[in-house]
């Protein structure tokens, strides 16, 4: 099996970047994303290109974030909405898919004409799968000629996901397969992900090596990540995710984990060499 290991929320902040960047260049960690929003971008595409091998895709994002193309829409003020807010607003037809569709491309092109050709697009709380925003997502997918899109989510009923994160899945697994899959293009490549129940730092050897027993008949699998170091200053900003970046970063380092892929044969790496 090929393994991709991948650190959402790059560009987040500067303690986020400092942990995918430890976490690609002394462990296992393949790909990351980039939040052209995030407060960080210029520090993340510093980091990217003292790491050439790290493979780099967009964080399409549409909540929480302060959008690169403020005015009207759905977002009128400077901050993006709620996850929450934003499926309220495409269930009540409030969203505007054009308005939407300029601010995610704005999104990409500052990533390009930032001098970093992505491979992939993922977003920001999956919200690039919501009906109503999957189909945009795709289209900017085939503008831009991105190799790769995180589609179908997958997840073995790990033990230790509280009630309201299954409950999340619940919702998630159900659009993915009956409204996502059915849409998905034959001619775009498929990698499952999975590490939903487990986001946020709850991932471990234990849970990856059960994940690659699971889904042992898949080729490739992607595990998402959210390394960091754990610093005071995103701890306090994002105190509400209740997250534990520095665990994800050890994880990637964990000679461990390394040592128990080695021996089962697992082959890991990036979207880019899977290609």
């Amino acid at each position: 099996m090929h393994l991709i290991f991948h650190g959402d929320d790059l560009g987040l902040t500067q303690g986020v970047n400092q942990g995918i960047v430890r976490a690609y260049s002394k462990g296992l960690l393949g790909a990351a994303s980039l939040i052209a929003p995030g407060e960080a971008f210029d520090h993340a595409v510093q980091s990217a290109f003292c790491h050439k091998g790290l493979d780099i895709g967009v964080h399409l994002t549409l909540t929480d974030e302060k959008p690169l193309l403020p005015g009207p829409g759905y977002f009128p003020g400077e901050c993006m909405p709620s996850r929450q807010d934003l499926t309220m607003a495409l269930a009540t037809g409030r969203f505007d898919p054009e308005h939407a569709r300029r601010e995610l491309c704005a999104q990409v092109e500052k990533v390009f004409d930032a001098g970093v050709k992505p491979s992939h697009l993922d977003s920001h709380q999956f919200v690039h799968l919501l009906p109503g925003v999957f189909p945009l997502c795709l289209d900017i997918q085939k503008k831009y000629k991105i190799p790769f899109m995180r589609t179908l989510v997958k997840e073995p009923m790990q033990k230790g996901a509280g009630l309201k994160r299954r409950l999340q899945w619940g919702m998630l697994n159900t659009w993915s397969m009956f409204y996502v899959k059915p849409r998905i293009p034959k001619n775009l490549p498929v990698i499952p992900c999975t590490g939903f129940l487990n986001a946020g730092g709850r991932m471990t050897v234990e849970a990856v090596l059960s994940s690659l027993k699971h889904f042992s008949s898949l080729k490739t699998l992607e595990i998402m990540l959210h390394p960091g170091i754990g610093d005071a200053y995103t701890a306090e900003k994002y105190a509400h995710w209740g997250y534990s970046w520095k665990n994800d970063m050890d994880l990637c380092t964990d000679p461990s984990l390394k040592e128990a892929l080695d021996q089962q044969g697992v082959r890991v790496g990036s979207f880019r060499e899977f290609a």
